[in-house]
């Protein structure tokens, strides 16, 4: 393959002990999708140019091999079992963070130290049960939270200054009250909301009548989803 390509995507393969060593050959890489592959992965620290990234199936005890990519403005987390996430902070140009089923993460503080972030997506993550405060991430306009279950509490979200779309759907312990923080919010435009029951999302559309936030359907977050 030649050395100028720009996007690349290895999926499972039969063979589990598929070396990435080749990867270096691709110093234009800017889009990279690892499925499975971990045999030589540090080696992704290499790629200068690497802009978005996805890892999928892989466990590592460290994220560190990604701290020397100083153009990564995409990293998506997707299944897998890393739950060691400090590196991130050092990630000072990362824009957009998802984090999917990642296996047994409970800890998710390291997003308060991430104030450049712009988006973030948590999704099925079990063992989750608080977000850390948002107050320092300045930068953050958007965030969506789908089957974090063991959730109950919004208020740490609400204080991201400068959110202006937020969505939570599926399973959750959330009850309606926990959105009365997001009702005054100074810079908040949308808010998709599905809690699994008609009462319960009709009082949140009550709660939010009035305020000049629009608040919009959960299939209006699907669609959303799919282009993700």
């Amino acid at each position: 393959m030649p050395p100028l390509l720009d996007t690349l995507y290895l999926e499972e393969a039969q063979s589990k002990k598929l070396s990435l060593k080749a990867l270096v050959r691709f110093q234009r890489l800017r889009r990279l999708y690892i499925e499975r592959h971990h045999k030589d992965l540090e080696l992704i620290g290499t790629l200068p140019n690497l802009q978005s990234l996805v890892l999928r199936s892989i466990t590592v005890p460290s994220l560190s091999f990604l701290t020397s990519l100083s153009s990564l403005r995409v990293l998506n987390l997707k299944l897998g079992g890393t739950t060691k996430l400090d590196a991130l902070s050092e990630l000072q140009n990362l824009r957009e963070l998802e984090m999917w089923q990642v296996r047994k993460l409970e800890d998710i503080r390291v997003v308060a130290r991430m104030p450049q972030l712009e988006t973030l997506m948590l999704q099925d993550l079990p063992n989750v049960t608080e977000v850390p405060s948002l107050a320092s991430c300045s930068s953050l306009k958007t965030m969506f939270v789908r089957h974090l279950k063991s959730l109950a509490d919004l208020s740490s979200i609400a204080e991201a200054p400068n959110l202006e779309h937020f969505a939570l759907t599926g399973p959750t312990r959330c009850l309606p009250e926990v959105f009365k923080p997001f009702v005054n919010h100074q810079t908040l435009k949308d808010i998709w909301v599905g809690l699994g029951s008609v009462k319960r999302n009709r009082a949140v559309h009550d709660m939010f009548a009035g305020s000049g936030i629009e608040l919009k359907p959960p299939a209006a977050f699907a669609e959303v989803e799919r282009k993700n």
